[in-house]
């Protein structure tokens, strides 16, 4: 499957939302739940992963699956995919036992990460992004896996100095992890819709 396939699809899957930092032109609330639900689901299958892949702890991770969400959710639905990010991981840090003023920390850099890439994009290149558009992808990834890495970073390190040894090697493993979880994310989502448009094919042959 080609790129040209893939965004055909996504245009039709992103009709209703505008790419960038807008919101969507029709039920915005319906996107930000979605992508809630998106962060969570991607959270737990990460924990269950996680005696695997963690590296630090259990707080960072070689690949951490949920930074995709992250990203997705920003360029495919702006704000309203920010604040489902946003509630997704509140929800996430006040079941796992935070506080809510530490449960709303970590979930506004969560969401204030990729806002903050996809601006950065914007100011550089002055066009809105496309989620498959591959070097987009990779701006956006990086930018969102260093602001993410560093803003959480300085919280553990300034408020949470107990639940994390926050240090270089510490920070880079971190932008480390949301790089591959994103790029990763972005595979599986890939080689899904490719699976899917086999499928599709092979069914038409089979009717004749």
């Amino acid at each position: 499957m080609g790129d040209r396939d893939v965004e055909k699809i996504v245009n039709r899957i992103q009709k209703d939302a505008r790419i960038g930092l807008g919101c969507p032109a029709k039920a915005p609330w319906a996107w930000a739940v979605g992508f809630a639900l998106f962060f969570v689901a991607l959270y737990e299958l990460h924990r269950a992963l996680e005696p695997m892949v963690a590296v630090v702890d259990t707080r960072v991770s070689l690949i951490f699956l949920p930074a995709f969400a992250r990203v997705a959710a920003v360029m495919v639905a702006g704000f309203a995919g920010a604040l489902g990010i946003f509630l997704g991981a509140l929800v996430l840090g006040i079941s796992n036992g935070d506080s809510l003023w530490v449960a709303s920390a970590h979930a506004a850099i969560s969401a204030l990460s990729p806002c903050l890439a996809v601006l950065v994009l914007q100011l550089a290149i002055g066009r809105s992004a496309g989620l498959f558009d591959r070097w987009t992808l990779l701006i956006v990834a990086g930018f969102t896996s260093i602001f993410s890495a560093l803003l959480h970073g300085a919280f553990w390190a300034e408020f949470e100095p107990t639940a994390l040894l926050v240090g270089t090697h510490t920070v880079s493993l971190m932008m480390l992890g949301d790089l591959l979880g994103i790029l990763l994310g972005f595979l599986l989502l890939r080689l899904g819709l490719a699976l899917v448009k086999t499928i599709r094919l092979q069914i038409r042959v089979w009717r004749g």
